[in-house]
């Protein structure tokens, strides 16, 4: 969890002040997230639990997903490594 908290920090003090600032801690949207992949919920009742908007929170997930994806510990090998 330290891994991910450490690449989703320098992307939330990236942000400028035109965008609008998410309401929660990077260590409530990391837990956000988990619980949405975790528990199966829709993303109504993970807003609603968090007191989000279903906006919010799938572009919450979006954020998250894809600057994990970009990151080197959590990306997977190609088809050509795994032969």
């Amino acid at each position: 969890m330290t891994i991910s908290l450490a690449i989703l920090r320098p992307a939330q003090c990236r942000r400028g002040k035109r965008a609008g600032q998410c309401k929660l801690s990077v260590e409530d949207q990391l837990l956000v997230v988990i619980e949405y992949w975790r528990e199966y919920r829709t993303q109504f009742h993970t807003a609603t639990t968090w007191e989000l908007s279903e906006s919010a929170v799938c572009r919450l997930i979006q954020k998250v997903e894809e600057l994990l994806i970009k990151s080197d510990p959590f990306r997977l090998p190609g088809k050509k490594q795994l032969y």
